[in-house]
């Protein structure tokens, strides 16, 4: 590669139009990856009138949100005059696309706080952040668990349907084959509910202890791998919801 990365060096160096009119062609999205992360120029500096916004290319566009938030991602606020000039180019983003990608990078574990700009947006496009929120799989509690700060929000009808679609994300990881929850996830969760909304996670928590289907002693000895499951989150219910209740 080092043939062409050179011949994209002199491009870039002599007519920055029409090099970054190439990169936005890169449907392989190989050479404009590894273009943010800094491995084709070193001293690489993305313009903004050179991006496409409406490229319609969500790989490049998740890129170029991460080229100009990740050298802030650490930052304990963001006051930076340098991080609220990258800000309003990230908000450029065809909103459709800047929702799933502003969620993405809500969910993930190295972002201490999450912009007021961001905030704004989901309040004032809710419909589609329901929407893209509901389509969204969320991996584990931890993830779950960002998303809770969103119940802080001023509007008590925004609170209601957010809590509805936590209940439901929460439901789809206790669903599975094996449950990853802790009680001190819990009580990080219950810490930013009310006592009505605890109520629910309870009955959560008992339907679906109640639905579980390999626990009587017969299935040990004809079913022994589907008891083994089912008993073992019989058993991770149990304790989560003797929890609920001492905490409530």
């Amino acid at each position: 590669m080092k043939p062409l990365f050179s011949l994209l060096n002199w491009i870039y160096r002599d007519d920055k139009e029409f090099f970054f009119d190439l990169f936005f062609k890169d449907k392989t999205n190989y050479l404009f990856i590894t273009l943010i992360h800094g491995g084709i120029i070193e001293d690489f500096k993305f313009d903004e009138k050179y991006i496409q916004f409406g490229c319609e290319d969500e790989i490049k566009l998740y890129a170029i949100f991460y080229y100009f938030i990740n050298p802030y991602h650490y930052l304990q606020n963001y006051d930076d005059e340098n991080f609220k000039s990258n800000l309003d180019i990230i908000m450029k983003i065809p909103l459709n696309f800047l929702m799933k990608i502003v969620l993405d990078y809500i969910r993930s574990e190295h972002v201490k706080i999450v912009p007021i700009e961001f905030v704004n947006m989901i309040n004032e496009n809710d419909t589609l952040f329901y929407e893209t929120f509901n389509c969204m799989k969320l991996n584990n509690i931890r993830e779950l668990q960002s998303f809770l700060f969103l119940l802080d929000y001023d509007s008590v009808h925004f609170q209601d349907i957010m809590f509805k679609f936590i209940l439901k994300k929460f439901e789809s990881l206790l669903s599975r084959q094996f449950i990853f929850v802790e009680i001190d996830d819990l009580k990080l969760i219950y810490e930013s509910l009310s006592k009505e909304q605890i109520s629910e996670v309870i009955l959560l928590l008992i339907k679906i202890k109640e639905n579980l289907v390999f626990v009587p002693e017969f299935d040990l000895q004809i079913r022994y791998k589907k008891y083994l499951i089912d008993i073992r989150k019989y058993n991770q219910l149990n304790d989560l919801i003797e929890f609920s209740l001492s905490f409530k």
